[in-house]
């Protein structure tokens, strides 16, 4: 059997980590407009707190939950559970959540989730059915020969059903990764920014996966989680607008998070062709506002003759040794300064045995690529980056300081299926001088009209043959106008200049 445990936590006291995910900023533009997660029905599995009984419930009373109402799915709770607590919180909580109009919350004991749920080591039934949109799994259990049933029957349960799960690794650097749940597919693992998590490969059901998918700047996975739910849940709720139902699909949800996620963070962040995410930092770390913008923008899709926004999603099928490409220009005088994407399908699993009373769950082969081009006309020309994992379920793109110009994104597979793809980008106006003026003994005093709130690097040579170029300034600047000094112009016959956007 497998034997759980909650992912190991202790409170520690944080700067407000919404102002860091892009929560604050966003609930600052939309005011009374921004979502709440109302309506929105979700799971919390705990593990129980004690080894004497049944401990999974958090404390109804607490003033967070006011207005809440909590159904014990797995029977009654012997007591409160500190841990549940805090995960309830995090997760739907009036002060710590985000989606504090969460109202409607299902209490599962980890161990019941798993026997009357996944039905896990019972052949003759397939999981039961999930109504409720989100379930948060903050509790790990390890490697047992159940193991890779407990998986498959959670991607087949999150692909028939659609809904959303939230999984937590381990903490601690050193840790493994937890063999359930956070060796699904189609679950979203969440660790943490500071990287003390359980990160890396994983080691069955294809070894070499990357996990976790994203991180939250909290001081425990076991908050990291619920966070990422209960900004799920915003997105879910908005997604019940015209036009963005299909964002409700758990891989666009997926997508959506991870497109959004932010890398300044993390100079070490890095990706390559074959692995689409940074074995620590996953995609980099949750931004509600990005996420949002990239939702709202719309469904845009691929064609042939029409151009796609900077920023949106689509979420649609392909055919198998099928190309579906999506277009997109960069104005004359703008560079895109960052563009992220997310190309993101689930994990299907059939029933490998024909008999009526048996269900043996079998992955099929879901093999999808991700190709950057620049293009003309609508017509690719040359492959600049390409994200082609052959295990994972996901692929990543991303690209700085873009110039203008058109470009072309690609998604090919290799069999019949449905894609959710996310991007996220910003457009901004090239930097240029507006002026140069000279003292009496040549000291040049220079001015540059750029876009507020980024970081601008001004460099300067004596010569533009094999040039020697010397920083004069890297500023974040809050105004339209940068003005420097550079003391070192006097007394030379010509100095020549340059601006540029430092890496975002």
């Amino acid at each position: 059997m497998l034997h759980m445990t909650a992912a190991v936590w202790s409170v520690t006291a944080l700067a407000d980590y919404r102002d860091d995910i892009g929560f604050t900023r966003l609930a600052a533009e939309l005011g009374g407009a921004m979502p709440s997660g109302a309506g929105i029905k979700v799971v919390q599995v705990e593990a129980s707190e004690s080894t004497n009984g049944q401990v999974y419930m958090p404390n109804t009373n607490d003033l967070e939950f006011t207005g809440k109402s909590f159904t014990n799915a797995s029977g009654a709770s012997n007591d409160v559970s500190g841990h549940a607590t805090t995960v309830g919180r995090y997760y739907y909580g009036l002060q710590a959540g985000m989606a504090t109009g969460i109202s409607d919350v299902a209490m599962y004991l980890a161990d019941d989730w798993l026997s009357s749920f996944l039905r896990i080591g019972q052949p003759s039934l397939e999981p039961a059915t999930e109504t409720r949109q989100i379930q948060n799994h903050s509790w790990i259990a390890f490697d047992d020969s159940l193991s890779t049933d407990a998986v498959r029957r959670l991607d087949y349960a999150i692909e028939r059903d659609g809904f959303v799960a939230i999984v937590a690794p381990n903490n601690g650097s050193g840790t493994n990764l937890p063999a359930v749940p956070g060796h699904s597919y189609n679950a979203i693992c969440v660790g943490r920014s500071d990287g003390d998590h359980s990160a890396g490969g994983t080691r069955f059901d294809e070894a070499g996966r990357v996990k976790p998918d994203l991180v939250v700047p909290l001081g425990a996975t076991s908050f990291t989680a619920p966070a990422a739910a209960s900004a799920a849940a915003l997105l879910l709720q908005t997604a019940t607008n015209a036009g963005l139902q299909n964002a409700k699909k758990p891989e666009c949800v997926k997508a959506i998070l991870m497109a959004g996620a932010t890398r300044t963070q993390f100079p070490s962040w890095n990706r390559t062709s074959a692995r689409p995410l940074d074995s620590t930092y996953g995609a980099g770390q949750l931004n509600v506002y990005n996420s949002y913008i990239i939702l709202t923008n719309g469904q845009q899709t691929a064609s042939s003759s029409n151009l796609v926004s900077w920023t949106g999603w689509d979420r649609t099928g392909i055919v198998a040794d099928g190309t579906s490409t999506y277009f997109f220009a960069v104005p004359a005088g703008t560079a895109m300064t960052d563009l992220s994407v997310v190309l993101a399908w689930s994990r299907r699993i059939v029933d490998g045995n024909p008999s009526p009373t048996v269900f043996d769950p079998q992955p099929e082969v879901l093999n999808l690529d991700l190709e950057f081009w620049s293009a003309s006309n609508h017509a690719v020309v040359a492959r600049l980056d390409m994200s082609t994992s052959i295990v994972d379920n996901v692929e990543r793109i991303v690209q700085k300081n873009l110039p203008a110009g058109q470009y072309a994104l690609r998604v090919l597979s290799n069999t019949n299926c449905s894609y959710a793809l996310a991007w996220h980008s910003d457009v901004l106006e090239q930097p240029r001088f507006s002026s140069i003026v000279l003292s009496a003994d040549g000291q040049a005093t220079i001015s540059a009209s750029i876009a507020s709130s980024h970081t601008y690097i001004v460099q300067a040579a004596d010569s533009l043959i094999l040039p020697a170029w010397s920083n004069l300034a890297t500023n974040l600047i809050t105004t339209n106008l940068m003005q420097f000094i550079d003391p070192a112009s006097t007394n030379r016959s010509r100095r020549f200049y340059r601006i540029q956007l430092a890496d975002p």
